[in-house]
């Protein structure tokens, strides 16, 4: 094998990573938020909280960062159904956003 053969060999970590990918940008944040709050370096679309050593603790951190990313209310407890990556984005996506009333709050008031 030529060296630049052995160039286009995927190395190990690249394969890993490929098997991780997202399908859309809310996978990608979820993992995100996991890999934050759960101090880890990666997250797949295919993890699950638990699983990669969160508690209720962790659930209820995760669950209140999401809810502010995405404007949406997320109940802690529903991460012990919905665990994973993937799952939780996809419940994600299909929830309404909460609109911002912090402009609304004096109707008198000229907007700025």
């Amino acid at each position: 094998m030529t060296a630049n053969e052995s160039s286009n060999v995927p190395k190990a970590k690249e394969i890993q990573r490929s098997a991780g990918f997202f399908a859309n940008e809310t996978e990608r944040v979820v993992a995100e938020v996991f890999a934050e709050i759960l101090d880890l370096e990666r997250v797949s679309a295919d993890d699950d909280i638990f699983t990669l050593g969160g508690d209720s603790f962790e659930a209820v951190r995760i669950a209140l960062e999401l809810e502010h990313r995405f404007q949406i209310q997320l109940p802690a407890e529903l991460l012990e159904s919905i665990g994973q990556v993937r799952e939780l984005a996809a419940w994600i996506d299909a929830q309404p956003r909460l609109t911002d009333t912090t402009n609304n709050s004096n109707p008198d008031r000229a907007p700025s």
